[in-house]
């Protein structure tokens, strides 16, 4: 669970450091268009991905994790019980 929440923590880290320097390139190079890019992206993505779009990268993370637990201690508790 740990390593999710660093995964979690860099994945902010990184989008906000992307939207700063976006927005500093668009500052000095209005022409780019680069919010109106990103909003219209971020539309398309929606709209092709509309059920796993709304799923946050670190709910996965920690379901994958909590798999490999659970396939790890099933088979451990039934021998131990049986």
């Amino acid at each position: 669970m740990p390593a999710c929440l660093k995964y979690h923590e860099r994945l902010v880290l990184h989008h906000k450091a992307a939207r700063r320097f976006s927005g500093g390139i668009e500052a000095r190079l209005p022409s780019l268009l680069i919010n109106e890019t990103w909003a219209e992206l971020h539309a398309e993505q929606r709209l092709r991905f509309p059920r796993s779009f709304r799923v946050r990268l670190y709910v996965v993370w920690t379901a994958l994790h909590v798999g490999v637990a659970m396939s790890g201690a099933t088979p451990s508790v039934l021998i131990l019980v049986g």
